[in-house]
């Protein structure tokens, strides 16, 4: 066994994405020694990962299929490439777990690049359409801008979005008699918070929130709760759901406004931190598997696993920045935190798919992404020549087109076949637009791993939170409990801040104030105030009857 503990670092963080950078950054940033291993052994960035792997494997392939251009049009490389040659351009296309949107309340993230001088090449969101199909009836309207564009205030600004041509087309009059119960509904999410109260709503469904809505108008809310979250609709809670809703739209216009990176998250986000964490001298270790850990006098000790053979470290604090799943398997695993991580609440861990379709026409102008809803398999969709420069360039080249599909589905839906999948989601692309139909020359499915956070909410006893139970152990990532009423990337980036400030309170030296985020918009704010404030009057009538 190799032993790296004569001169152990002061802190390890377990886990390279983007919270365990975080943290890692901020401790380097104060002159702590930090080392963070990571068990991907070609990726940091966690589920931000793309691009190039470091390093190259030897072999390996993606699950794609030729269309009709058959092998020659797309080939599969070692690196999960795809290398198209289309019209006499040749063009390779590096994979990613799926594209991700920066959202304009994601303060602390902004805040972090600023602080370590990262600047990524990013693209305004320009609109978002709704399509949905039910049966050969299949409409589309834009969105986005209507909401984040609207002229009145949060949560009247869902109104203007019954003065579009094309959304008016898509209702009925079913759809105008139930916006009494809408009104009533988003009332609800104005007026509660479940990250700051802490609230689980304990044995209240989905269904709860939708009574007396139309089953269009419950189609559109629930295709952006599946996209919001990344979940299907059996695995949204109704706490996970007003949070999304609160998070995304219903405080603040603004809010609803994303950027997109303008290459893969791996190279324009993870690759920058790990770049400037290294020029603070902290270290990176891929292919590390931490399988156990052990308190000692002064700290922990740290079992890993490694395609070499199997290490031990020890550590003074460690930072636990793993997924869910990753976390539960390891806290429970090891004989001193079993007995407390047994009696918490561990959110499950969900799988995803993407699938990206290369064509040799381009799409009818619109939209460069949107949800899909009804009855259609995949959940949204993004044009990427219309949103990274680099596909767009092969657009311009070749007069094709590359969409790329997520699938937020059950994990018996991703055991069938690659072929059927892959052929439920072309069908599904050509039933909303039809002018390409026949038109695709390569596809590409890609599996997700089942480490997706499906958001749980809980009481702060059955929640692990950034300080965890145990001394000098710190947790992290978008599934921790916190008051920041924030999702995913932003979640797990100021977890992790805060992860850092616990530590570096510990030691002694100067912590990191986290970034503030925006407060609702006036009506919002005046209708929360108002409803909490009635609630607490019934509450202490009751008290005195």
């Amino acid at each position: 066994m190799l032993t790296s503990s004569d001169n152990p670092p002061e802190v390890v963080v377990v886990g390279a994405g983007l919270a365990g950078l975080t943290a890692a950054l901020h401790l380097a940033e104060r002159g702590l020694p930090v080392r963070v291993l990571e068990a991907d052994a070609l990726y940091a960035g966690g589920r931000l990962w793309g691009g190039r792997p470091h390093p190259l494997p030897p072999s390996s392939s993606p699950t794609g299929r030729g269309g009709r251009g058959g092998r020659e049009a797309g080939e599969g490389g070692a690196g999960g490439e795809v290398t198209l040659t289309l019209r006499g351009h040749t063009q390779t296309f590096w994979p990613e777990h799926g594209i991700h949107g920066l959202w304009n309340n994601y303060q602390n993230l902004r805040a972090t690049l600023e602080r370590f001088q990262v600047a990524p090449e990013i693209v305004p969101a320009r609109e978002q359409a709704w399509i949905h199909a039910e049966g050969d009836r299949v409409q589309w309207t834009e969105m986005g801008s209507l909401i984040n564009g609207a002229t009145l205030p949060p949560p009247l600004h869902y109104l203007e979005l019954f003065g579009h041509h094309r959304f008016l087309g898509m209702l009925g009059l079913r759809d105008w008699l139930a916006l009494p119960w809408v009104w009533r509904s988003l009332l609800l999410a104005v007026a509660l918070d479940p990250f700051e109260r802490l609230i689980p709503l304990e044995g209240q469904a989905l269904e709860d929130f939708f009574q007396g809505w139309s089953p269009r108008l419950r189609a559109m809310f629930v295709g952006l709760a599946r996209s919001g979250l990344a979940s299907p609709p059996e695995k949204i809670t109704l706490s996970a759901f007003l949070a999304a809703l609160r998070f995304y739209s219903v405080l603040r216009r603004d809010s609803l406004r994303f950027v997109y990176f303008a290459r893969d998250a791996g190279a324009e986000l993870i690759d920058p931190l790990v770049a400037r964490l290294r020029e603070r001298e902290g270290e990176l270790l891929l292919g590390h598997t931490v399988e156990g850990l052990e308190p000692t006098p002064g700290g922990w000790r740290l079992s890993v696993s490694t395609r070499l053979g199997r290490r031990t470290f020890s550590a003074d604090h460690i930072v636990l920045a793993v997924d869910a799943p990753a976390a539960q398997r390891l806290l429970t695993g090891s004989p001193a935190t079993r007995p407390q991580a047994a009696d918490l609440t561990w959110p499950e861990g969900l799988p995803n798919g993407t699938v990206r379709v290369w064509l040799d026409r381009l799409p009818r102008d619109g939209p460069e992404g949107g949800i899909f809803t009804g009855d259609f398999s995949v959940d949204n969709f993004f044009w990427l020549d219309r949103i990274q420069p680099e596909c767009a360039a092969w657009s311009r080249a070749t007069g094709g087109s590359l969409v790329e599909m997520h699938l937020y589905r059950s994990a018996q839906f991703f055991d069938r076949p690659e072929a059927v999948i892959l052929a439920q989601a072309l069908t599904d692309l050509y039933r909303a637009y039809p002018e390409v139909r026949g038109r695709a020359i390569y596809q590409v499915l890609q599996r997700n791993s089942a480490v997706h956070t499906r958001l749980t909410i809980d009481k702060a006893e059955r929640w692990l939170g950034v300080r965890t139970p145990w001394p000098r152990l710190w947790a992290c990532g978008d599934w921790v409990r916190g008051p920041w009423p924030a999702l995913f990337i932003e979640r797990a980036c100021v977890s992790g801040l805060e992860a850092a400030n616990g530590v570096l309170e510990a030691v002694g030296l100067e912590t990191f104030a986290p970034a503030a985020y925006d407060p609702p918009e006036w009506l919002a704010a005046r209708l929360q105030r108002w409803m909490l404030g009635g609630r607490a009057w019934l509450r202490s009538r009751r008290a005195l009857s």
